[in-house]
């Protein structure tokens, strides 16, 4: 019985283990199963997430994309509709990569509401290809103007060779008359002397009568002497208004002040600054100015013009290669017709495509003081860009320069210099003053004439200095050209010029 006992016991043992090791096998497969579970709940959560973050960034590369091909101009109407759809959510992608075409392009592109707490505008004002084409028309229709200025210049120097040979012909018969009227004088000078010759070998017997025959011969040649002095007056007179009649008629060519084309635009006013459309691209330079018209104004005359001038301009930095910041000079009527955007911009000595070459004479007075600033309108003109062919240095009264050619497009001129007062009704030509004045007015003259040869427009320099968009001052003083009238008490036929100091 004992050991019937013994091996109901160890059975019973025996089953108890092996149901606490299958309960230890059983807790860990199920431990290890939830373990399991939960990383790939884990893993799925993030899988998600990436997915989420590429769908935004798919999103967000679509609307660059779009934003891309409208600004280019290559768009198609299915993307014009989803370009729509995605302003309202991904408004920051798209201002961020229409800043960065705006950035490589400058002011030339535009795109409303870039910079606004508004949605963009849905397209761009003008892409990239009209733009372009824009450009290609506006280089086209440049170009036939210039041709159509070649012709009329040859035109105008075919005009300008006539008249130098009426002038000519003019002369030859001033020429003709004033040897007649030497010949009567000679005449009557022979026959003074024969008379006189005549009388004196009678003297004693006719010295009454042959007193009153010099006397009658003397008041002969007094008057042809007054008579050939009356002529040579109307003579000079005569060639300085025939000279006078030949420069306005010479340059029969297009007007080049009345023709002038745009040269640009203004995009924005920022107080007392705008911004151009002009920059490093058509090599703009600091200090440039330019005369600012409405948009779109035509004009019939010089005259109409002028008066449609609102304001001046001076660039003072070249932005980029499509803008330039410029102050504002003044404006004509600031309240009624202020300086706006879109307004254009006019100045005949600067070009984007060529450097205009130009000649002056005379006194250029920039600040209405009566004194030339002649070194400072060359100092102007050459910042600008301009070549100077020519012009009269009036401290050593020579003209200097390689001279007036075919290039020049303008001779701009001073106010002519006026003869020295002597202080009576007659001109003392003895007064070293006068010499002066001869010369100065003589080497005008030489340049006015070197102008007409060659068909170059001339330009009164006010004139010419309101339409560069130079501000002026509206009053002027006479301008003095180095020599000054007597004082009084002194000997008129001495006088000396004082010296400038």
């Amino acid at each position: 019985m004992a050991k019937k006992k013994e091996g109901a016991g160890q059975g019973l043992i025996i089953t108890l283990v092996f149901f606490v090791i299958l309960s230890l096998i059983l807790g860990a497969l199920t431990y290890f199963g939830y373990s399991e579970q939960e990383n790939l709940t884990k893993a799925k959560d993030e899988a998600t997430k990436k997915l989420a973050t590429a769908q935004v960034e798919v999103e967000e590369q679509h609307a660059r994309l779009l934003a891309a091909r409208m600004a280019i101009g290559v768009e198609e109407a299915k993307d014009r509709s989803d370009f729509e759809g995605l302003l309202g959510n991904r408004k920051k992608d798209v201002v961020d990569e229409l800043n960065i075409i705006k950035g490589k392009l400058g002011d030339r592109f535009h795109w409303d509401n870039i910079a606004g707490s508004d949605a963009p505008a849905a397209a761009p004002a003008a892409s990239m290809l009209q733009l372009l084409d824009n450009s290609a028309k506006d280089l086209t229709n440049a170009r036939k103007a210039e041709e159509m200025a070649k012709n009329d210049a040859k035109q105008a120097r075919d005009n300008a060779a006539k008249a130098q040979d009426l002038q000519k012909a003019a002369e030859d018969q001033f020429n003709r008359n004033i040897a007649d009227l030497n010949k009567k004088f000679g005449d009557l000078n022979t026959r003074y002397e024969t008379e006189f010759k005549k009388f004196a070998s009678g003297l004693d017997q006719q010295g009454k009568e042959f007193s009153t025959g010099m006397n009658a011969l003397k008041d002969e040649k007094d008057q042809v002497q007054r008579d050939l002095e009356t002529a040579a007056k109307k003579r000079d007179e005569f060639l300085k208004l025939n000279k006078k009649l030949i420069a306005e008629r010479s340059f029969d060519g297009p007007d080049l002040i009345k023709n002038d084309m745009k040269k640009g635009s203004i995009t924005r006013v920022d107080g007392d600054f705008v911004i151009i459309n002009l920059g490093s691209a058509v090599n703009v330079r600091p200090n440039t100015t330019f005369a600012v018209l409405p948009q779109g104004v035509t004009w019939r005359d010089n005259k109409e013009k002028e008066k449609l001038i609102k304001g001046r301009v001076e660039v003072v930095e070249v932005l980029d290669a499509f803008s330039s910041r410029a102050k504002i000079l003044n404006q004509v009527e600031p309240i009624r017709n202020p300086i706006t955007g879109k307004d254009e911009l006019y100045n005949p000595a600067w070009s984007a495509n060529e450097r205009i070459h130009v000649a002056f004479t005379g006194a250029i007075d920039l600040h209405g003081l009566g004194h030339d600033s002649n070194e400072e309108f060359i100092r102007m003109l050459e910042g600008m860009g301009v070549i100077v062919d020519s012009y009269l240095d009036l401290k050593t009264r020579e003209i200097k320069g390689p001279g007036i050619n075919l290039n020049t497009k303008f001779l701009i001129i001073g106010p002519d210099a006026k003869a020295p007062d002597s202080g009576s009704d007659s001109v003392n030509v003895k007064d070293p003053r006068f010499a002066t004045y001869l010369e100065i007015t003589s080497k005008m003259g030489e340049m006015k004439t070197a102008a007409r040869d060659a068909g170059v427009q001339v330009v009164e320099a006010r004139k010419f200095l309101n339409f560069m968009g130079v501000r002026i001052p509206e009053r002027q003083e006479p301008v003095d050209y180095g020599y000054l009238p007597p004082s009084r008490g002194e000997n008129k036929a001495d006088t000396k010029p004082e010296e400038k100091k």
